[in-house]
C-alpha cells in the first residue's frame, strides 16, 4: 500500500475526526475575518463619518477572538492526536517510521488548513454582509459601505498561518513520544500531570489571591497589568492541586468519608482528567464575564460620562468665518426649547496655529474659576474630565512664540490645568494656553482675522435639547453653505468639524456605542460559551467508554440505575460550574479592580461596580444551568441504555 493510499484511508476512517476539527478551524477563521474586515473598514474607522467611542469597541473582542482562536485550535488539534496515537504506534509495530509519522501529521495539517482557510474566508464573506445588516440595525452607519479590504484577507491569512505552524509542530511534537507500547495504550492509559500533589494548589491559591487583592489595593498600572497576567498560571495551578486535595481528603476515617468514599474517587479523577479542559473553559469565561461587564458598565455610564465631558448644555465654535449666525437667529431657536435656557455666554479666543490662546480675565469672567497669570507667563489648559480616570499623556508647552506682526511674544509656562472646563469642539482641540490679559490684548492688537468665539449655552434640563441641538446645527450648516468656502475637503469632515458640542448628542452617542458594545460582546460570549460546550462535551465523550466499563463492573457488584444516576451527576456537576465560579469570581474582582481605579472608592460607585458583575456572572451561570440540566438528562439515559440497566429508576431520580 502507498503512502498516499494510506493517507486517503485514514482520511475516511477519522472522517469525523477530522470533520470536527475543520469545522473548529474553519468557524474560527470565519469570526476573526468578519471582525477583521470590520476592524479596517475606512469609513467605520473615520471619526467624521462615526463616532470614535463605536469603532473602538472593536478592539477588545477582537483581540479576544484572536486569544479564542489560539486555545481552541490548539486544544481541537491536542484531542484529534491524542485519538491518533493508538494508530501511530499500529503503523510502528507494521514498520513505519517516525519520518514517515511526521510526514503523515504534516501532509494531513497542511490538507486541513488550506481547506479551513477557504472554507472560513468564503462563509466570513457571506457571514460579514448579515453582520453588517445587523450593525446597521443599531449603530447609525449612514453612507459607510461594506467594504472587503485586502488588509483583512491578510491579516487574518497571516496569523493562521502563523497559528497552524505551531499546531503542526506541536502535532508532530507528541506524535515522537518515545516507545511503541505507549503509544499504544495512550487511549487508555491515564493522564499524569508533570505539575502534581498539594503546593502547586496552594501556590495557586495564594498567587491568584496576590494578584487579585494588589491589583485592588495597589494603584500602578503596571501592578495591574501584572497580575492580571499571573492570574492565569495562578488558576492553572489551583485546578492542578485540586486533585491531590480530594486525594487528602480520603485520608480522614470519617462516616461522612465512608458514605462518599466512591464520589470522592471518581473526583480526584475528573480533576486530574478535565484539569486542562477546566482551565480552557475558565480563562474563556473570564474574558467573556470581564468584557460583557465592562460594555454593560458603559452603557450604564451614558448619562454621567455626556454630563462630565460637557460642562454646558450646548456649545459651538465661531471661527474662520463658520458659525457666525446672527443673535436673533440663535434667539429663535433657543426660544422654542422645550426647557428654559439658564444662560448664554460668550468667550473669546484667538485663532493661532496650535493652540489657541485665552484671556485669564476672560475665562474667569465665564467659567467661575480664578486663574491669575503673571506677564510673560501661560498656563496649559487641556479639556480633560478629571472623573474619566485615565492616566492621558498630555504634552505641555513648556515655552512659547506668539508670532506676531511686531515680532515675536516670548511665553513660558507656569503650569498646566487638566480641566473641563467648557464643552471640547473639534475645530479647537483640547489644549488651549492661558495668558495674561495684557499679553493677550498685545497679541489681539497685531494679528488680523485671527479671533474666534465659543459660545456656551445653559438649559434647565440638558436632557430635553435634542430638538435644539439638531435645529442649531442645521443652521449652522445653512449659514456655512451659504456665506462661506469650504475649510474641509468633503462635506462629512467640514460638518464634523463645526457641529455643536452637546450633552445630549454626546449621550446619544455613549447610549450608541454601550448598545453596540452590548451587541458585540453578547456575539463574542455567546461564541465562548458554546465553544466552552462544545470543550466540555468532547471531554465527556473522551471519556465515555472508561465510564461504561466502570459502571458496568459497579452493575455487577449490585449498583442500581437510580444509585448510577446520581453518582453520574455528581462529578459533572463540578465538571459543569467550577470553572465559571472561578471565571465569575476572577473576572468579577478584575473588573472591580479596574473599574475603581479609575474612579473615586465611594460605597456607590463600588456597589454599582459589584451589581454589574453580577448581573453578568449570573446570566452565564444560569446559561450554564439550563445547558447541565439538559446534557446529563441525555447523557445518563444514554449510559443506561449503553449499559443495559433499568431506566424506570432514572425517570423517577
Amino acid at each position: 500500500m502507498t503512502f498516499n493510499r494510506i493517507l486517503l484511508r485514514m482520511f475516511k476512517a477519522n472522517f469525523r475526526k477530522y470533520l470536527l476539527y475543520f469545522l473548529c478551524s474553519s468557524f474560527s477563521i470565519m469570526i476573526l475575518f468578519t471582525f477583521n474586515t470590520l476592524y479596517t473598514n475606512p469609513g467605520f474607522n473615520d471619526p467624521s463619518l462615526l463616532n470614535g467611542r463605536i469603532s473602538s469597541n472593536l478592539m477588545a473582542p477582537r483581540s479576544a477572538l484572536m486569544l479564542f482562536a489560539v486555545l481552541f485550535l490548539l486544544y481541537a488539534q491536542s484531542s484529534l492526536m491524542k485519538s491518533r496515537k493508538a494508530e501511530f504506534g499500529l503503523f510502528m509495530v507494521l514498520g513505519m517510521t517516525r519520518r514517515n509519522i511526521c510526514r503523515l501529521i504534516l501532509m494531513e495539517n497542511v490538507l486541513l488548513a488550506l481547506s479551513s482557510m477557504a472554507a472560513g474566508f468564503l462563509s466570513g464573506s457571506l457571514f460579514m454582509k448579515i453582520f453588517y445588516l445587523l450593525i446597521g440595525r443599531i449603530v447609525d452607519l449612514g453612507s459607510i459601505p461594506l467594504t472587503f479590504s485586502r488588509e483583512s484577507y491578510l491579516d487574518t491569512a497571516l496569523f493562521f498561518g502563523v497559528l497552524y505552524m505551531l499546531v503542526i509542530t506541536v502535532s508532530v511534537l507528541s506524535a515522537l513520544q518515545p516507545g511503541i507500547l505507549s503509544l499504544l495504550k495512550s487511549v487508555r492509559s491515564a493522564d499524569r500531570p508533570l505539575l502534581r500533589g498539594k503546593l502547586p494548589g496552594l501556590t495557586g491559591v495564594l498567587l491568584l489571591a496576590a494578584c487579585l487583592l494588589s491589583g485592588w489595593f495597589i494603584n500602578a498600572e503596571w501592578v495591574f497589568q501584572l497580575s492580571m497576567l499571573l492570574c492565569w498560571p495562578a488558576l492553572y495551578l489551583l485546578l492542578t492541586g485540586l486533585g491531590a486535595w480530594t486525594a487528602a481528603s480520603q485520608e480522614r476515617k470519617t462516616p461522612r468519608r465512608y458514605k462518599n468514599l466512591l464520589f470522592i474517587s471518581d473526583l480526584k479523577h475528573s480533576f486530574v482528567r478535565f484539569r486542562n479542559i477546566s482551565f480552557l473553559i475558565t480563562l474563556l469565561m473570564t474574558i467573556a464575564i470581564f468584557l460583557g461587564s465592562l460594555m454593560l458598565d458603559l452603557y450604564f455610564r451614558s448619562w454621567d460620562s455626556a454630563a462630565d465631558n460637557n460642562p454646558y448644555g450646548i456649545a459651538y465654535a465661531e471661527l474662520y468665518g463658520k458659525n457666525a449666525i446672527s443673535p436673533l437667529t440663535l434667539q429663535s431657536i433657543t426660544g422654542s426649547s422645550k426647557t428654559e435656557l439658564l444662560s448664554s455666554q460668550t468667550l473669546e479666543v484667538l485663532n493661532m496655529p496650535h493652540p489657541k490662546i485665552l484671556s485669564s480675565g476672560l475665562l474667569n469672567a465665564v467659567t467661575g474659576t480664578d486663574y491669575q497669570v503673571k506677564r510673560g507667563s501661560f498656563l496649559n489648559l487641556f479639556l480633560v474630565s478629571d472623573k474619566n480616570g485615565y492616566n492621558q499623556v498630555n504634552e505641555s508647552f513648556a515655552d512659547y512664540d506668539a508670532s506676531v506682526l511686531s515680532g515675536k511674544l516670548h511665553l513660558v509656562s507656569a503650569g498646566t490645568v487638566e480641566r473641563m472646563l467648557f464643552n471640547m469642539i473639534p475645530v479647537m482641540g483640547y489644549h488651549f494656553l492661558i495668558v495674561n490679559p495684557a499679553d493677550y490684548e498685545f497679541i489681539k492688537a497685531d494679528i488680523r482675522n485671527g479671533l474666534g468665539q465659543i459660545h456656551l449655552l445653559q438649559f434647565a434640563d440638558w436632557r430635553k435639547t435634542g430638538d435644539v441641538n439638531s435645529r442649531l446645527n442645521e443652521a449652522l450648516a445653512a449659514y456655512n453653505r451659504e456665506h462661506t468656502e469650504a475649510w474641509y475637503n468633503t462635506a462629512k469632515l467640514e460638518e464634523f468639524a463645526f457641529k455643536t458640542s452637546s450633552r445630549f448628542a454626546e449621550y446619544e452617542e455613549w447610549k450608541q456605542s454601550g448598545i453596540f458594545g452590548l451587541v458585540i460582546m453578547s456575539f463574542v460570549g455567546l461564541i465562548f460559551y458554546v465553544s466552552s460546550c462544545v470543550v466540555l462535551h468532547s471531554g465527556i465523550l473522551g471519556e465515555l467508554e472508561a465510564e461504561q466499563r466502570k459502571y458496568r463492573r459497579l452493575n455487577r457488584i449490585g449498583m442500581t440505575a437510580k444509585e448510577a444516576v446520581q453518582q453520574m451527576k455528581r462529578p459533572l456537576r463540578l465538571i459543569f460550574f467550577l470553572p465559571y465560579v472561578l471565571a465569575a469570581g476572577t473576572s468579577g474582582f478584575i473588573f472591580s479592580s479596574l473599574t475603581a481605579r479609575l474612579e473615586a472608592k465611594a460605597a456607590p460607585g463600588v456597589i454599582m461596580i459589584i451589581l454589574t458583575a453580577l448581573i453578568v456572572s449570573v446570566l452565564f451561570i444560569l446559561l450554564q444551568l439550563l445547558f447541565y440540566l439538559l446534557y446529563t438528562r441525555r447523557y445518563t439515559k444514554r449510559m443506561l441504555a449503553e449499559l443495559g440497566m433499568d431506566t424506570t429508576h432514572n425517570e423517577a431520580a
